[in-house]
């Protein structure tokens, strides 16, 4: 059984867009064809259609994202708490780059058979002038997952960029320290249990 991957980009502001276009030229070419919705069909229907396929192991994601949903195109939630049925989210290994996502909504897919989870546990701060410093450790995880990592090492790969920005003497000590907040709230299976198995991997 093949794994497939499926990337979602919502782009409806100027915060979204940024984040959506870079991941686009950054990120997608170095995942084996990626099934990639963007625009009018980064919502909950393409998603749900896409995450029902047996073959579906790993679903990344950009967006805004509170507690209890992620929000795809025109602010319309993609996954939501009682919106969604385990079955679009079980065997899967779930990451979003959203705000807050991992406090609630992330515990659930978790507990609906998601097998990882990554995500933050609150706003993921970024500055545009740096946004190559800030995607760096992000992306990383989705790369490694998409390598076939384990959940265990996918942590230690983007904690290791992570501090190695943090700790790099030319980066703006502002800038670090917004880096550090992401680190903090970075929320992993490593970080704990419910957010899934330190050894799932597609």
């Amino acid at each position: 059984m093949s794994s497939k991957i499926l990337c979602s980009d919502s782009d409806y502001d100027n915060e979204c867009e940024v984040v959506a276009h870079y991941r686009r030229d950054n990120l997608y070419q170095k995942l084996d064809d990626p099934i990639i919705l963007r625009d009018a069909v980064a919502t909950r229907r393409y998603v749900s259609e896409n995450l029902l396929d047996v073959n579906m192991s790993f679903f990344s994601a950009s967006g805004h994202g509170n507690e209890e949903e992620m929000i795809g195109q025109d602010y319309s939630p993609i996954l939501e708490i009682g919106q969604y049925q385990a079955h679009e989210v079980s065997g899967k290994i779930i990451h979003f780059l959203a705000c807050s996502t991992a406090f609630t909504l992330g515990r659930d897919l978790v507990n609906k058979g998601c097998k990882a989870f990554f995500g933050y546990d609150a706003k993921f701060l970024y500055v545009n002038k740096y946004l190559r410093e800030f995607m760096a450790p992000d992306m990383a995880i989705d790369l490694a997952i998409a390598q076939g990592k384990t959940a265990a090492d996918v942590h230690e790969i983007a904690t290791k960029i992570y501090k190695e920005l943090i700790n790099d003497p030319t980066i703006n000590p502002t800038i670090a320290g917004y880096l550090q907040t992401n680190l903090t709230h970075l929320c992993t299976p490593v970080t704990s249990n419910q957010w899934g198995d330190v050894a799932a991997s597609i």
